[in-house]
């Protein structure tokens, strides 16, 4: 009889195990053809750069990364189904990327005569050329001793390219395109995290995994991640806050909490060596939605929640500022704050100008408001411009849904927490830097939340589409009224 018993178990094993093969086969070839022309692009574009340029570590580290990329996707404890979806998740947004990557640095080698931003290179040069000359001094063995060297607070990121620049010289030479394809590893570890922190927040799988193929191939960050610049390492690192915030207030055991802690800890840790506002902003945001989580409740109503986000806003903000060690980083983030204006006095008539230049109580709502449709969707010449700027279609086509979205969001313990970092970042960045480089901060949020709000509003996607025609057309024809001007 047990005998008889085991003979069915393992054949229920064997059948359970057929299936799972078939089902991955199956979700595999759905996405096939894409995935195989994508993967034909881009590997023969390495190739043909490896061969040309006589640098064999392009190509090895393509496929390096390519690899950490599909094993990260293959994590444990998934369902043949996920697994499947992580591998084309992948598979799509690393070499869409590549490719990207590819294009970018042949444009730049046409306009400037070398694959960096402006004449003369900028931050990106200066990465790399920083980082060079700090390794060759104390070599890649010792952080302390390299970011000592360095004389820079955010030595995080010049440690990185230096790894880079070690490992390349020690496979064939190193070249600039190993940063900038370890970004795009990066920005399809960026796509699995949200799609799977959207559904810890309860979205639907379908806006889980439109919202994480949208990300992963948005032309802002995409562009970003062709550049060796440290924006989507800092992107990366702040979704997995918000992916172990997540699991904190889900976490029901005492070592599960500790565990995710201390994970966090680390996170803010490597974070602080790339870039200390954020880690600011990640620490407002995280203890808003501790606070939040012990006193809102599920039938709290919006306008009371909103009032009480503010106040705890207040709270946390007063706590950070009695702190000495942030008092530094938040002074100098508090004095961009008027940075803006004194720059754009001196300039030539223009909105920004308008914009900086407005009263303050004014001035900072139209930096919100600049800071949204930023870099403005106007025609340029220039492809890479024309690039980012399709990016912000996109986004004003989507805006509305993720406003409307907000009502129902901010009542929702889980999906709160997506709205409460979109808005950190965003108001940190707008107020601040204005930076394009750095709004890639807060666009996964924005985007996410922006296609659940197309999903949950699908019955009147035509009107509110009709109705956002028409307030940009309006808006596009003021802009160039005072362009003219």
């Amino acid at each position: 009889m047990i005998e008889g018993q085991n003979q069915d178990s393992g054949y229920q094993r064997a059948y359970r195990s057929h299936q799972e093969v078939h089902e991955i086969v199956r979700g595999v070839s759905q996405g096939f053809l894409l995935i195989l022309m994508l993967s034909f692009i881009a590997t023969g574009g390495i190739v043909y750069i490896a061969l040309i340029e006589e640098v064999p570590s392009v190509f090895i580290a393509f496929v390096v990364f390519w690899g950490l990329a599909m094993a990260v996707a293959a994590l444990p404890r998934q369902t043949a189904s996920e697994r499947v979806v992580h591998l084309r998740l992948v598979a799509t947004v690393y070499f869409a990327s590549v490719i990207v990557v590819i294009i970018v640095y042949y444009i730049l080698q046409f306009q400037y005569d070398m694959p960096y931003l402006g004449i003369g290179g900028s931050d990106d040069l200066t990465y790399e050329m920083r980082a060079q000359k700090a390794a060759q001094l104390v070599g890649i063995s010792n952080y302390w001793h390299f970011r000592d060297v360095l004389s820079a607070k955010y030595a995080g990121y010049y440690y990185l390219v230096a790894v880079l620049q070690t490992l390349g010289n020690a496979l064939g030479g190193y070249h600039t395109l190993l940063p900038r394809l370890l970004n795009s590893f990066c920005l399809s570890v960026i796509a699995v995290l949200v799609y799977e922190m959207s559904k810890m927040c309860y979205l639907s799988r379908k806006v889980s995994l439109g919202g994480a193929y949208l990300i992963g191939v948005f032309p802002l960050l995409a562009f970003f991640a062709a550049t060796v610049l440290r924006d989507i390492t800092v992107v990366l690192l702040i979704l997995l806050v918000v992916y172990l915030t997540i699991k904190l207030v889900h976490a029901r055991k005492l070592l599960e909490l500790v565990s995710i802690v201390a994970v966090g800890i680390g996170v803010l840790a490597v974070m602080w060596s790339f870039r200390r506002l954020s880690v600011l902003a990640c620490i407002f945001a995280v203890v808003t939605i501790l606070i939040g989580r012990l006193g809102w409740h599920h039938k709290t109503s919006s306008g009371f929640a909103l009032i009480l986000f503010a106040l705890l806003a207040v709270f946390v903000l007063v706590g950070l500022l009695s702190l000495n060690l942030w008092m530094p980083e938040l002074v100098q983030s508090i004095e961009k704050i008027d940075y803006y204006p004194d720059r754009f006095e001196l300039t030539d008539s223009s909105l920004s100008q308008y914009i900086w230049t407005a009263p303050k109580p004014l001035s900072y709502v139209l930096r919100a408001a600049y800071g949204l449709v930023t870099p403005l969707p106007v025609f340029t010449t220039n492809p890479l411009s024309l690039y980012r700027k399709l990016g912000t279609m996109v986004w004003i086509l989507l805006m509305p849904f993720a406003f409307l979205r907000v009502r129902t969001v901010i009542v929702d313990p889980d999906r709160r927490i997506l709205f409460i970092f979109w808005m950190v970042f965003f108001v940190g960045t707008t107020q601040t830097v204005f930076s394009t480089r750095q709004f890639v901060q807060f666009y996964p949020f924005a985007l996410l939340l922006a296609v659940d709000g197309f999903e949950y509003y699908r019955r009147y996607v035509w009107p509110i589409l009709w109705l956002n025609f028409l307030v940009f057309g309006s808006a596009s024809c003021i802009y160039y009224i005072l362009k003219v001007m």
